[in-house]
């Protein structure tokens, strides 16, 4: 029987996308055996249909899902969740994580009513959540779409957003961009980040795409204010009248570069604190072997003294709150997927230094223009552009426009936020 080929097409591609689901599914499952991220993947969703029926009895009222793929894409709907329970009685929030990254760290947010681990998209399993859920709006992040999940909301008229959204590569050819217009034909509205993205979104799908900015940038700054007490102690004490470069996120390729620079001369009336992306013990004690007496751990500032020059934290849920203490910053990440956050030091108005894999952040491409944050290749690059930023004047200069980028951005969750409350939950308070 005669097909139009749009439908052959989609079946096709309906097979292809859950045959691979099932492989990657299985893989990990297998994985869970010999790796312990995976292990975590596994554990979390053990009899999640049972125990997501048990956490949605305790439900009543409106539900917002909202979905982060892990810990980053979190910090970018948090203003969100925030602000939907502080605006909108009676409201919940369920959220939702792929990566344990996420769930790990913010399983007991205190402003989600419910906190679980994302079923593998797999036909049956994303109809029995959405079924049991019964959201009245779902909001995913940046980029993180499922189009098992956003096919069951489709068909059951459940709205679907997305926010902080980039598309800063024309969606043609097959593949990414023919799986990215298939999802993006199921969503309700895009909240993207910038002019591009909008651009490229229009010209491939009939949708509306609306520029609300980075909701990461409202978060920062919001957070930004946050003390710990402790920690400020600590960090006073450690950083004293010195100027300090903080060191967020790094990786060993990282690491390869910053050790001959901070044991340089150069260096000196200069003090290092390095919070490495991973913390596995024999890679930590490595990284200190390098520094010999000068380095201390931060679990055990106790025996802190003024020979100790590098603070390197072993421990996660810091690194936001430190560089308050900081002159300069280094960001991980650049030699590898991509730079970590660069707009938690941006908060503070520092200069940013990191690797050559920046451009997916618009932030970095834009104050990489500015000469605020700057990408380096090499050991080369990298004391030179220390000694720029060694300059009082350079440092103030990136500050100025650092804090111009931050404030001409701002707003982002305010505008999403309001949206929600009109549209989707008919709360006009």
């Amino acid at each position: 029987m005669y097909q139009p080929n749009h439908i052959i097409i989609k079946r096709v591609t309906s097979v292809l996308y859950y045959s691979a689901i099932f492989l990657y599914c299985f893989v990990i499952r297998v994985a869970v055996l010999f790796n312990a991220k995976a292990a975590l993947w596994g554990a979390g969703r053990k009899n999640w249909r049972t125990n997501l029926k048990l956490a949605c009895a305790k439900l009543s009222g409106k539900i917002v899902w909202i979905h982060c793929s892990s810990l980053g894409e979190f910090e970018q709907a948090r203003p969100i969740v925030d602000g939907i329970k502080s605006e909108c009685q009676g409201v919940n929030v369920v959220v939702s994580f792929f990566s344990p990254s996420g769930y790990t760290i913010r399983h007991n947010y205190k402003y989600a009513d419910m906190v679980v681990y994302l079923p593998c998209d797999l036909p049956g399993n994303a109809a029995y959540f959405i079924k049991t859920l019964k959201p009245n709006l779902a909001v995913f992040v940046k980029y993180d779409l499922w189009y098992g999940y956003l096919k069951v909301l489709f068909q059951m008229n459940i709205p679907a957003i997305l926010v902080s959204a980039i598309q800063h590569k024309a969606l043609t050819g097959w593949s990414g961009a023919l799986y990215k217009k298939i999802c993006y034909r199921l969503l309700d509205k895009i909240y993207v980040q910038d002019e591009l993205s909008m651009t490229n979104i229009r010209a491939a799908v009939n949708r509306e795409v609306i520029v609300a900015g980075d909701t990461r940038i409202d978060s920062v700054i919001r957070f930004s204010g946050v003390t710990d007490h402790q920690l400020d102690h600590d960090m006073k004490r450690f950083v004293g009248d010195d100027s300090c470069l903080v060191c967020g996120s790094t990786w060993p390729a990282d690491q390869d570069l910053l050790i001959p620079l901070i044991k340089d001369e150069i260096f000196n009336h200069w003090k290092a604190i390095i919070a490495p992306h991973e913390m596995k013990k024999d890679d930590l004690e490595n990284l200190k072997k390098q520094f010999g007496e000068k380095a201390i751990f931060y679990s055990e500032f106790e025996r802190y003294d003024q020979t100790h020059t590098i603070l390197i934290i072993d421990s996660i849920g810091h690194l936001s709150k430190i560089y308050r203490y900081a002159t300069l910053a280094y960001i991980g990440g650049g030699f590898g997927k991509g730079i970590h956050n660069t707009l938690e030091p941006a908060a503070f108005g520092l200069p940013v230094i990191f690797g050559p894999n920046f451009k997916k952040f618009s932030e970095a491409v834009s104050l990489t223009k500015d000469k605020a944050f700057t990408p380096i290749n090499n050991q080369n690059e990298l004391f030179s552009t220390f000694i720029y930023y060694n300059k009082v004047e350079n440092r103030k200069n990136a500050a100025e426009a650092i804090r111009a980028y931050m404030n001409s951005n701002k707003g982002a969750s305010g505008l999403i936020l309001l949206d929600i409350k009109l549209y989707y939950l008919g709360n006009e308070n």
